[in-house]
């Protein structure tokens, strides 16, 4: 049994539509998928259809990006259920990631790099657009040989065409996914390294760690299972699949151990 529980389509920022997505799932043997898409659940509908037409599994989901100082922190959730405070946040969320590519595409301009926002808005098919639409614009125009260029020379955070996100801290999110029946988690934490703040998190709900991840080495997947134990925190992972966005990533890989997800099942059982 294969389980990747972080992935993205078109919805968001990767290069799959959501059926594609669940295409790509199959021929890759992954029997249960997880749709995390960033500030956005518009792709799940469409990957339910195709996953329930190829026998693929899927776990909705959603992936909200925040900030803690000058840290990325991502938190993911899981089996959300519709609320007015979840609604009123996605909302401002898409508006606020339109200001944002302005913003950015202004900022290239005075670099002498002429992007419009219509090629943009074109690689963000599913209405939804962020920095990896404005990296492949660069790339398409030659101005950067990879989407990766793109990030290190422009889009990163302290580069010259950086524009910081709509504040929500994490606390937020997980206070969101709570109140909308869901599962918070701590996506790929040994990345953004702030285990300080593990802690609060709890606190404030969060529910799970993901510890299997494919920038986690052993001693890190090993330090967050420790945690997990500790707390009785759910164990999570997944790719964090992007498609050609990402290309160094494999769809599946590395999969979360079965023991795990049958705990995140029982879990949700209890509910």
């Amino acid at each position: 049994m294969s389980i990747d529980l972080h992935t993205h389509s078109t919805a968001s920022d990767g290069s799959l539509s959501p059926s594609q997505l669940v295409l790509e799932a199959k021929r890759h043997e992954v029997s249960v998928l997880g749709l995390t898409d960033h500030d956005t659940l518009s792709g799940i509908k469409e990957a339910q259809e195709k996953a329930e037409e190829l026998g693929v599994e899927l776990v909705p989901g959603i992936e909200f990006s925040t900030e803690v100082g000058r840290s990325e922190v991502h938190i993911l959730g899981y089996y959300i259920s519709p609320s007015m405070n979840l609604s009123s946040l996605l909302s401002r969320l898409k508006e606020s990631r339109m200001d944002r590519i302005r913003l950015m595409l202004k900022k290239l301009q005075a670099l002498n790099i002429a992007i419009d926002l219509n090629e943009v808005i074109n690689e963000g098919k599913e209405g939804v657009y962020g920095r990896p639409q404005v990296a492949m614009a660069l790339l398409r125009r030659g101005y950067v040989s990879s989407v990766e260029e793109a990030f290190d020379k422009y889009l990163g955070m302290g580069r010259p065409a950086y524009v910081p996100h709509f504040k929500i801290s994490p606390w937020e999110a997980i206070g969101v996914i709570r109140e909308a029946g869901g599962i918070p988690v701590y996506a790929h934490p040994g990345v953004t390294s702030r285990d300080d703040l593990i802690h609060s998190f709890i606190k404030a709900g969060l529910l799970g760690l993901e510890v299997f991840y494919p920038e986690h080495d052993q001693q890190t997947i090993l330090r967050y299972l420790h945690i997990c134990q500790s707390f009785s925190l759910l164990v999570t992972g997944g790719s964090d699949f992007h498609g050609a966005v990402r290309p160094w990533v494999k769809l599946g890989y590395p999969g979360l151990p079965e023991k795990y997800y049958l705990e995140f099942k029982a879990y949700l059982s209890s509910k």
